[in-house]
């Protein structure tokens, strides 16, 4: 490696390190941090039961183009 690119490497680093320094700092950004890590397991379920919404929309609209027959299911508590 050259020096340039030694320096230019140190130059990033020091940049980064500033960053971080100040999203530390920042406490409404560790809170909103905190609150994904704690519920991340919600937050992927409720992504989940979002796409069982777009899920049925696509079974309702396959139906209606190759005329079938899907009456009588529905989405409730969380089942099909």
């Amino acid at each position: 490696m050259f020096e340039s690119d030694i320096t230019g490497l140190q130059a990033e680093i020091d940049k980064n390190t500033s960053q971080v320094t100040l999203l530390n700092e920042d406490s409404s950004l560790l809170q909103v941090s905190h609150l994904l890590q704690t519920n991340s397991s919600i937050i992927q379920k409720l992504e989940q039961q979002s796409q069982i919404v777009s899920y049925i929309n696509h079974l309702r609209q396959t139906s209606s183009t190759y005329n079938l027959d899907i009456e009588g299911f529905e989405y409730s508590g969380e089942q099909i």
